[in-house]
């Protein structure tokens, strides 16, 4: 895997861990604060990057291009800011405000490394649904009975 993908996911990982200690209330933020809060939980918070980090991780993306490169090499510090100037606010009555900040930063990553996970850079067909999977296998099957052998030909 790239550097700039694991420095992403060590970003990633280290905010899932932020969030978790920031708070050692494990009931939702809506029972906790009110109605304007999410119905989340701080576990539930912290699952959104660390689910990324793995989704990214499983990939093993070798031959991520230049400008996806760029554009991932700015998230991790962009979730830095995160860590103390949003992640505390999340737990401290003032999570109406500094969740959807949180959740609009995660949606952003998401959209930058969107790419990765196109048809066309999935490497591993354990990956694909089933049934695409078991389509491709079909279509392999027959392109291997149309390939002609060359030594029957020049026999």
């Amino acid at each position: 895997m790239e550097q700039v993908l694991i420095d992403l996911c060590d970003a990633l990982d280290e905010l899932s861990e932020k969030v978790l200690a920031s708070s050692k209330e494990e009931r939702s933020l809506k029972l906790v604060h009110g109605w304007h809060h999410p119905s989340m939980t701080k576990s539930d918070l912290a699952r959104i990057p660390e689910t990324l980090s793995l989704e990214i991780r499983r990939l093993d993306a070798s031959d991520v291009s230049v400008e996806l490169s760029e554009s991932i090499s700015e998230i991790p510090s962009r979730l830095q800011e995160l860590y103390n100037d949003t992640v505390p606010y999340m737990f401290n009555g003032h999570g109406n405000q500094a969740i959807p900040a949180y959740l609009s930063t995660m949606q952003w990553v998401r959209q930058v490394v969107d790419p990765l996970f196109s048809w066309e850079n999935l490497q591993d067909n354990k990956i694909l649904p089933p049934s695409l999977s078991r389509r491709l296998r079909n279509i392999q099957r027959d392109l291997d009975q149309l390939i002609v052998d060359k030594s029957v030909l020049l026999n």
